[in-house]
């Protein structure tokens, strides 16, 4: 390196700090901002800028991915406990209970009718909302399984529907029909990330 070349950029940096305007960036986009600056005025490699979090968000694990998680007995009995807590904060209606099992971002689907809620605050209305249709529902289990991707399980629902449901009056008719529930796990927040379900549309009323 050419003596004085160093400070030169170095005032440059200077200058590029006092041009920017840092206040009116964003925290984020400031830092990228200055970063991607600098390293183009020191002639330095732009390392990795994204948030350690951002890929997590942007792009789920595929198939693959979830085919290839291995699990511990550690592991197993964390999911395990978490299902069963779930399980009883939804037959004593404890919706506190149900929302402390769940991420934040969770995500309630329903597959057929393709009715889906968000967050918190939907899992909230989702629970609000069938509930108060079926207020006396109950979930039968017939099968479970337990592993590193979730808790995957297959009931019998029986209740009635006394509340509407997905814009159709009450029935005051007795349910019965058989429901898949899949409960994804987030390995990073070790909570569930919301339910997805298959069930009969018609045998709701819908």
């Amino acid at each position: 390196m050419f003596p004085g070349m160093f400070d030169a950029r170095r005032s440059s940096v200077v200058r590029l700090c006092i041009l920017c305007r840092l206040d009116l960036l964003p925290g984020f986009f400031r830092n990228i901002a200055v970063l991607k600056s600098i390293c183009s005025l020191m002639n330095e490699p732009l390392k990795d800028l994204t948030p350690p979090d951002a890929e997590s968000r942007t792009a789920p694990p595929t198939i693959v991915d979830r085919l290839r998680l291995t699990s511990t007995h550690e592991l197993h009995e964390t999911i395990r406990r978490l299902w069963i807590d779930h399980s009883k904060a939804e037959d004593s209606r404890n919706l506190d209970g149900l929302i402390a099992t769940l991420t934040p971002d969770c995500i309630y689907e329903i597959v057929p009718t393709g009715q889906r809620w968000e967050g918190h605050e939907g899992a909230r209305q989702f629970y609000t909302s069938f509930l108060g249709a079926f207020p006396d529902v109950k979930f039968n289990l017939t099968d479970i399984v337990i592993g590193p991707q979730g808790v995957f399980e297959a009931a019998e629902m029986t209740g009635t529907q006394l509340g509407p449901w997905n814009g159709a009056a009450p029935t005051g008719n007795a349910v019965r029909t058989h429901v898949l529930i899949f409960f994804p796990w987030n390995p990073v927040a070790r909570r569930f990330s919301g339910e997805k379900i298959w069930v009969d549309a018609r045998a709701l009323g819908d």
